[in-house]
C-alpha cells in the first residue's frame, strides 16, 4: 500500500512539474518570472503550454549574469490578485472584470509596456498595428503610454444541440420548399419534413452555410420553441443555482436585436438608437396577448442623454423573450432548481435524451462553457464512454440569434450576427519590477511571444476562443483539432460582428465596469419589486406567478434622467 501511495505521489509531482513546462528545481539557474492567471472559463492549460514553448525557445538566452534561460512560474486562480498589486510578488497578471487598465495606470501600479506594443521588428508587425485604433486608448494611461494588453473575449448566448435539430428536422424551410411540416401557433412556421428538404438561408442570406434553417426573427424563434414543446423537448436550460445566469440570455438577445451599430452607440454615445415611445394594442408575437408591440422612435444618443439606452426597443424585446420562456413553459425544471450548478446544467445538456433524460435544445451560458464542461465535469468524456456513443462525436454548435422581431432574412439580403464581449479581460505587468532589468526584459519578451501571430493561433487552438481586440484570423490548421462547438463559435465571431463594451470617453470609462458592463451582475438586473430583491428578470416572472410583466420590470430598472446626470454622466 505504501509503495502504491508513493507511486501516486510521484506521478502527481511529475504532473505538476510538466504543467508549467519545467520543474521548480531549475529555478535557481534561470531568470524567474511569475504569472497569475484568472482560470475561470478558459483555464490555465493554454498558458502552461505557451510558457513551455517560450522557455524552450529561450533556453540558451541569458537575462542576467550567472543564469541561462527563463522559468515561467504560473498560478491559476479565481481570486482577485490585483488588490495588493504594489506589494505582490507576481510580475504578470491576466484578469477579468476587476479593474480597467487606465485606473491601475493612474495609481502608478503598472509597468510601461509601450515598447512591447510598438515593436515592429517581427514579421507579424507590431501588436499595436493589429488593434483597432479606436480601442488603443483603453490600453493606455493618461500619459498616452501603453500599460495593458487585451486578453480573452467571450460572449453570452445560446448553444444549440445540432444532433437534436437533425433528429427532429428542426430547421426552417426555404420559401420554395414544398415538403414541409407546418406549425400554426405563434404566427406559424414551416419546417423541413426530412433531411433532404431545402433549409432557409439563415442570417447570412446565403444558402449552403452553417446557419441555414436557423431562426432569423424573434417570431420564428418563439414558434420554433413552440414546436419543440410539441415534441416534449425542453427548449432552454441554464443553472438554477446561480441566479444571475438568465441575464446572459437577456444580454445576448439585446445585442442581436439591436445590431452592432446601435450597441456601439451605447458606449460611444454617438449614433442613432431606437427607443420605446408607447405601446400598441397589437401583440408582439401572434397568439401571445401579454406582450404588446411598442411604438418606437429613433433618437441621436449623446453622453448627456445616455439614460435613453435603457429605453431601447431591443432591451424590451430581449426581456419579453424571457417572459415568454417562462409563461409558455419553454424551459427545463433545472432552470429553477437551486441545486443545479452551471456544470450540472452543461452535463444535462450534453446528455440530452440519453437514458431517458429530457431532451433539451438550447443551453444558456458563456461561449467558454465547453472547456468548463470537460475540465470540471468530464461530461464530454463521460458521454463518449457510453457504448452507443463510442464512435460518435457530440455535435453542439454556437448560435447566432435573431436580428429582428418579424422580418425574415431573404436570400442575398443577409446580416452579420451581432455578439457582445463580456470578458472585460486584460494582461498587465506589475509596476513594482521597475529597476529589475532582467525580470522586466523577460516579462516583455514573454508578452511579445504570447501576442505573436503563431501564439495567438495556439491560444485559439487550445481554448476555442479568441484574444480580444487583436485582429487575427484563426488558421485552418488551428481550427482542425477543435470541437464542432468551438469551430462554430470562432466562425460565428469571425463572420459576425463583436461589440466590445468599452469606448474612449469619460462617461463610458467611469461606468465600464458597472452600469454599462452588461453581464451576469449588471446593476439593471438587480432590483427590488414589491418589497423583494431580485438579481434577474426570469425569477421575478417565476416567483410572482407571472404577475410581473416586461413593461413593469423595465419601468423599475430604467435609469432616470436625474440619476444619469447625477451619478453616471461625466461632462467633457
Amino acid at each position: 500500500m505504501k509503495k502504491f501511495l508513493t507511486m501516486l505521489l510521484a506521478i502527481a509531482l511529475c504532473f505538476s512539474a510538466v504543467a508549467c513546462g519545467s520543474s521548480d528545481g531549475d529555478k535557481g539557474n534561470k531568470t524567474v518570472i511569475t504569472v497569475t492567471n484568472y482560470n475561470g472559463g478558459v483555464g490555465t492549460e493554454w498558458l502552461n503550454q505557451a510558457a513551455a514553448r517560450f522557455m524552450e525557445e529561450n533556453a540558451d538566452k541569458s537575462y542576467e549574469e550567472g543564469k541561462v534561460g527563463v522559468f515561467v512560474d504560473i498560478e491559476g486562480t479565481q481570486e482577485n490578485r490585483l488588490g495588493g498589486i504594489k506589494t505582490s510578488g507576481y510580475n504578470i497578471f491576466f484578469f477579468e472584470r476587476h479593474y480597467d487598465v487606465r485606473t491601475l495606470a493612474q495609481a502608478d501600479s503598472l509597468l510601461d509596456i509601450t515598447d512591447v506594443l510598438t515593436d515592429s521588428s517581427s514579421a507579424d508587425g507590431s501588436i499595436e498595428s493589429r488593434i483597432d485604433e479606436a480601442y488603443r486608448p483603453l490600453l493606455k494611461g493618461a500619459d498616452g503610454k501603453y500599460y495593458g494588453l487585451p486578453h480573452v473575449t467571450y460572449s453570452p448566448g445560446v448553444s444549440y444541440d445540432k444532433d437534436l435539430f437533425d433528429k427532429y428536422n428542426l430547421y426552417i424551410a426555404a420559401p420554395e420548399e414544398t415538403n414541409v411540416e407546418n406549425f400554426s401557433r405563434y404566427g406559424g412556421l414551416r419546417l423541413i419534413k426530412n433531411s433532404d428538404g431545402k433549409k432557409s438561408c439563415g442570417l447570412d442570406g446565403v444558402y449552403g452555410t452553417d446557419d441555414d434553417g436557423l431562426p432569423t426573427t424573434l417570431q420564428e424563434f418563439v414558434a420554433l420553441c413552440g414546436k419543440m414543446k410539441q415534441y416534449s423537448i425542453k427548449p432552454f436550460i441554464w443553472t438554477g443555482m446561480y441566479k444571475d445566469y438568465p441575464n446572459l440570455l437577456n444580454v445576448a438577445f439585446w445585442a442581436s436585436l439591436a445590431g452592432y451599430d446601435q450597441m456601439r452607440a451605447n458606449y460611444e454615445f454617438d449614433g442613432e438608437i431606437e427607443i420605446i415611445d408607447g405601446y400598441m394594442s397589437e401583440n408582439l408575437i401572434p397568439g401571445i396577448n401579454y406582450i404588446k408591440k411598442p411604438i418606437t422612435k429613433k433618437v441621436n444618443l449623446t453622453a448627456e442623454t445616455g439614460y435613453l439606452v435603457y429605453q431601447e426597443a431591443a432591451r424590451y424585446y430581449a426581456t419579453a423573450m424571457q417572459e415568454i420562456i417562462y409563461k409558455e413553459g419553454f424551459y427545463s425544471n433545472s432552470c429553477t432548481t437551486g441545486t443545479v450548478s452551471h456544470t450540472d446544467a452543461q452535463g444535462n445538456f450534453i446528455f440530452s435524451g440519453e437514458s431517458n433524460n429530457e431532451e433539451i435544445a438550447f443551453l444558456v451560458d458563456g461561449s467558454y462553457w465547453y472547456n468548463e464542461a470537460e475540465e470540471k465535469g468530464n461530461h464530454l468524456s463521460d458521454w463518449q464512454s457510453l457504448p452507443q456513443n463510442r464512435d460518435k462525436v457530440r455535435n453542439i454548435r454556437w448560435m447566432g440569434l435573431p436580428a429582428s422581431v418579424d422580418t425574415p432574412i431573404a436570400e442575398n439580403n443577409g446580416v452579420k450576427a451581432t455578439f457582445i464581449d463580456c470578458g472585460a479581460s486584460y494582461c498587465v505587468v506589475n509596476g513594482n519590477i521597475k529597476g529589475k532589468t532582467a525580470v522586466v526584459e523577460a516579462c516583455k519578451d514573454f508578452l511579445k511571444f504570447l501576442y505573436s501571430e503563431n501564439e495567438l493561433n495556439e491560444f485559439s487552438k487550445s481554448t476555442g476562443l479568441k484574444k480580444a481586440l487583436v485582429n487575427y484570423t484563426v488558421k485552418d490548421d488551428a481550427k482542425s483539432g477543435l470541437s464542432e462547438f468551438y469551430k462554430s463559435a470562432i466562425n460565428n465571431i469571425e463572420g459576425g460582428k463583436l461589440v466590445y463594451q468599452i469606448a474612449d470617453n469619460p462617461t463610458c470609462i467611469k461606468n465600464s465596469l458597472s452600469l454599462l458592463n452588461l453581464s451576469y451582475q449588471t446593476p439593471i438586473y438587480r432590483f427590488t419589486m414589491d418589497g423583494k430583491a431580485y438579481i434577474n428578470y426570469f425569477t421575478a416572472f417565476e416567483e410572482t406567478n407571472g404577475s410581473a410583466t416586461t413593461e413593469k420590470l423595465l419601468s423599475i430598472t430604467n435609469v432616470t434622467q436625474d440619476a444619469w446626470l447625477s451619478q453616471y454622466y461625466v461632462a467633457e
